[in-house]
């Protein structure tokens, strides 16, 4: 009996201990649901972050000299946060096709739990693709694409550059002339420099030989029109071609008559209250070429050469008194064409003084009172 007794109480003693166990194993699947469900609970009041997504990697340049860049944008509602995210690429330049970039990001933790904002992908490593090969240039190939021309008439020539180049970065290089001249001469010799950025260049793709500090090229003033300087531009046909033109002048004088008549102290004489003055048998006596100096190119209305020839002739009026006085003939800018041929300026042929005494034509030739200008004979008979 009381080992019947015994085996029932043992039997009774396992039941609990199975009940026991049981119960344990609800609690535990219990604290679990309740982990997971308040983990879940928990992660439904935050949102989920990936730096990585936000981040896009691009490359510019050429293999061998690439450089890597790149552009954050996260989400607007989010900007206290993406404010706070800053990224580090361990390397950026001098890139080539196949190296690995790591990209690092940081940020501000206590700005993201406020914002309850779970963050991940603080790490990436990227690799480098798609750089072209480089487009290699000369010096002489990238001036290929700067126009130069000229305006006015040397010696005052205005020089102009132009980059002509439709290439979205070859266009956006300047051309500049390195100690400019204010006007300049047939002839002069200038320096252009190609003013750029060595990496901009490289960005576009493109490999210049030369840096910016020695891509320069020398130019010359050329192919343009120019007033003669020297006398010796002129020849002795010229100067024949200036007096037949010059003597054709010589008739009825309305400007200098009662003048010469003054020093030469004759009466001179009025018919229906007008002079009667008359030029005949004009002779050519000599030539002057006059330039404007250097130091006076800027002045305004300034002529830049005139030739003066001087002539002896009659001057008579209507009641056969007459004297010998001398005229001088100008003729103003004349030059020597682009393709070599000459402008004489014959239609700015004009008597523009006329005297009974020699001293005051030798001032007017001589330029005597007006030092703005050089004066030259010219050696020529005019026959």
């Amino acid at each position: 009996m009381l080992a019947a007794s015994n085996k029932r109480i043992r039997m009774k003693e396992s039941e609990k201990a199975g009940i026991r166990g049981m119960m344990n194993c609800i609690l535990v699947v219990f604290l679990i649901i309740l982990g997971i469900g308040g983990l879940f609970i928990w992660d439904s009041f935050y949102t989920k972050v990936d730096l990585r997504d936000a981040v896009a990697i691009s490359f510019s340049g050429y293999d061998g000299r690439g450089s890597a860049d790149y552009i954050l944008e996260g989400d607007a509602a989010q900007n206290e946060f993406w404010d706070t995210v800053s990224v580090e690429l361990d390397h950026r330049d001098q890139l080539k096709n196949g190296d690995v970039i790591k990209v690092l990001f940081s940020y501000d933790k206590s700005v993201a739990r406020e914002s309850k904002l779970r963050v991940r992908g603080t790490e990436e490593t990227i690799q480098v693709t798609g750089l072209p090969e480089a487009t290699v240039l000369s010096v002489a190939d990238l001036f290929q694409n700067l126009q130069v021309s000229y305006a006015g008439i040397a010696p005052n020539i205005d020089v102009e550059l132009t980059n002509t180049s439709e290439d979205p970065y070859l266009k956006t290089i300047n051309f500049e002339i390195e100690n400019s001249a204010e006007v300049y001469k047939l002839n002069d010799t200038f320096t252009v420099k190609a003013v750029f950025d060595q990496t901009e260049a490289a960005n576009a793709g493109f490999a210049i030989a030369e840096g910016s500090d020695s891509c320069i090229m020398e130019y010359t003033v050329s192919g343009v029109d120019s007033y003669l300087t020297e006398a010796s531009q002129l020849s002795e046909d010229d100067i024949k071609h200036l007096v037949t033109i010059s003597q054709k002048l010589f008739g009825e004088d309305t400007q200098y008559g009662l003048r010469i008549f003054s020093e030469a102290h004759l009466m001179p004489i009025w018919i229906n209250r007008k002079t009667t003055f008359q030029w005949s048998n004009p002779v050519f006596v000599s030539a002057y070429l006059n330039t404007l100096n250097e130091d006076s190119y800027a002045l305004q209305e300034a002529h830049f050469n005139d030739v003066k020839l001087v002539f002896r002739a009659t001057l008579s009026q209507a009641d056969g008194v007459s004297c010998q006085a001398e005229a001088v003939v100008c003729f103003t800018d004349l030059k020597v064409n682009a393709d070599g041929s000459f402008d004489l300026a014959e239609n700015t042929a004009e008597i523009i003084s006329a005297s009974y005494r020699d001293s005051n034509i030798n001032d007017l030739v001589d330029n005597t009172y007006n030092t703005n200008y050089t004066s030259v004979k010219i050696n020529s008979s005019g026959q």
